[in-house]
């Protein structure tokens, strides 16, 4: 059996059994397996089987079906950022935010084009997670804690802080303190 190495892990998906994070999806028989002790953890989290052509039309499957579309956009989006942070950055990056859509995070690098130079321009995946963590924030309409910030993805505090006055720079956002000054 082929795996494809695609599938991005998150700190959520450990394998029951042993519970290592070292899980791959089985793009073939659409499986999510752990590669450590091979637990086959979940069948069919998507279908590329062939339908057999009918006379009559196919009514959708309905929730099952959007359900694998979803998890495939999901994965397909943690691979993506897992590419630009490395995976242990994108598995603090997606336990800190709680995002049930990762994909959001890639829509927002593609529409700023600021923000994803200045996450290219960043070294390590950690500076780069926090980055896109403190754009997140601020287009969600919030201030993050950038002390929480700096432990959470192991920063100094004022590579964090000079990060954040980057990414305000981008969005055009004033500092909590100009904000504070003007109340």
């Amino acid at each position: 059996m082929q795996v494809l190495q695609l599938y991005a892990t998150r700190r959520v998906i450990r394998c029951p059994v042993c519970g290592s994070g070292n899980v791959v999806l089985d793009y073939h028989t659409g499986q999510l397996i752990c590669r450590s002790c091979g637990t086959v953890i979940e069948e069919e989290v998507f279908d590329f089987a062939p339908t057999a052509p009918r006379e009559e039309p196919v009514k959708p499957q309905g929730v099952r079906r959007a359900q694998g579309a979803s998890r495939l956009r999901e994965a397909r989006a943690l691979t993506k950022l897992s590419l630009i942070l490395g995976a242990d950055a994108v598995d603090r990056l997606t336990a800190s935010l709680a995002l049930e859509k990762p994909e959001n995070l890639l829509d927002m690098l593609r529409d700023n084009p600021c923000i994803r130079r200045l996450v290219q321009k960043l070294r390590r995946g950690e500076e780069k997670a926090a980055a896109i963590h403190v754009a997140y924030m601020l287009k969600m309409g919030s201030y993050p804690l950038y002390a929480e910030l700096a432990e959470n993805y192991g920063i100094e505090r004022r590579k964090v802080l000079a990060i954040a006055r980057k990414v305000r720079k981008c969005l055009s956002i004033e500092s909590p303190a100009a904000v504070l000054a003007r109340a």
